[in-house]
């Protein structure tokens, strides 16, 4: 394997602290709570297509990104668990204790590659589909909500007029 030269001592010890205590379910969602956050401005601030289609984009983002969270996160915990399973084992005394957690770790997350494939039709399109319809009314809701408090007030000359 490549070895890689990190000459800043900071983010080598934070890349180092990552490999040793982040596991392949908490990469998990670290990366959906990061889409969450910012996948969906993106999508609403885009000014290349029309408003109704701004808004269908920022829903559909928002289960998308739930669902894949959610399914991926639980997935890998379950795959990582299976990992341990007696044919999925290595012959153990060919591998560092410090290592063996690493294998299982890479283990659980090719099984969960090679069952999500499968899931994501199975399981993630269809949620995302009924996720989406129940975010429809909060959504438009909480979008009719900040577009009454940005509406330009009337001066009180213009009222009595």
């Amino acid at each position: 394997m490549p070895q890689i030269n990190i000459k800043k001592d900071f983010i080598k010890k934070t890349v180092d602290f990552c490999d040793q205590h982040v596991s392949s379910p908490q990469q998990r969602l670290a990366i959906g709570v990061t889409a969450l956050l910012t996948q969906p401005l993106i999508d609403y601030f885009n000014k290349n297509v029309d408003e109704k289609t701004r808004d269908i984009s920022v829903q559909k983002t928002i289960a998308k990104t739930i669902v894949g969270m959610t399914t991926g996160y639980f997935i890998r915990d379950w795959c990582i668990k299976l990992s341990n399973a007696k044919i999925f084992k290595p012959d153990i005394k060919d591998i560092p204790a410090d290592k063996l957690k690493n294998y299982h770790n890479a283990m659980g997350t090719f099984l969960a590659t090679i069952i999500m494939l499968g899931t994501n039709f199975l399981i993630d399109a269809p949620l995302t589909a009924l996720l989406t319809n129940g975010i429809a009314k909060p959504y438009d809701a909480i979008k009719k909500h900040f577009s009454k408090q940005k509406q330009p007030q009337k001066s009180v000359i213009e009222e009595v007029k």
